[in-house]
């Protein structure tokens, strides 16, 4: 219980108590006889007494009311996401195709049965005219083209979270219409699954990254790759 060789307020207390009810040379007690500051008492000692009493009291606190906010966050977890969804693209994607080409991507909120819906679905069927899943998921829609590279952000402030969260999500579903290749994998990597439901290390930004043949979740911000490409001028 001791920092940088100093002993904490806990001890410290526990120290001047025992000086306090010692005999001093001549043998007056100094005893108090309710609590402190009673008969008997120096003030010097009183003082510090005291002092240290509510730092310790204090520290007790802070204790009691970290442990509720923890208490609270497991009690709430299954309702607090991320507040931010943030959508890059990839100067790959250029380097892959001598352009950035148009490209449709939604993000919406879903439960276990929407997510096994869209997984049966398939991205080719999903972007399909007038499918009705799709609507139904109410998605936030982002387009990228030659013209268009910069990243988007969806805030939890939104009115789409407001509409999503009235059905209690449980992932973030991200899919996007990019060209595919002849081998495609059984799990489509132009979709993605995201856990939204709070956990202790829940971070409060998602990013995504649209790659050539894939979706990414990177763990970092992305950024317009045109404004990265541009040299900076001296």
């Amino acid at each position: 219980n001791t920092a940088a060789g100093r002993p904490c307020a806990a001890t410290k207390l526990e120290a001047l108590d025992k000086v306090a009810h010692q005999p001093p040379v001549g043998g007056v007690l100094y005893r108090p006889q309710h609590k402190p500051g009673g008969a008997g008492w120096p003030a010097d000692l009183v003082r510090e007494y005291v002092l240290l009493y509510y730092r310790a009291m204090l520290k007790r606190s802070a204790l009691k009311i970290f442990g509720v906010q923890i208490l609270a966050l497991a009690l709430l977890g299954s309702c607090v996401i991320s507040r931010r969804v943030v959508v890059g693209i990839s100067p790959d994607i250029q380097s892959r195709y001598d352009i950035y080409p148009s490209i449709e991507l939604d993000v919406a909120a879903v439960t276990g049965d929407e997510a096994e819906q869209i997984k049966t679905t398939g991205v080719d069927g999903y972007f399909s005219p007038d499918n009705p899943l799709r609507k139904r998921l109410e998605p936030f829609t982002v387009y990228f083209d030659d013209e268009s590279t910069e990243t988007r952000e969806l805030h939890i402030r939104d009115s789409y979270w407001r509409e999503w969260q009235k059905k209690k999500p449980s992932r973030l579903v991200v899919i996007a219409d990019l060209p595919h290749s002849t081998n495609m994998p059984k799990d489509d990597p132009r979709i993605i699954f995201i856990n939204i439901k709070k956990t202790f290390f829940t971070p409060p930004q998602i990013f995504i990254e649209v790659d050539p043949e894939k979706i990414v979740r990177v763990y970092k911000r992305p950024k317009d790759p045109r404004v990265e490409s541009v040299p900076a001028s001296k």
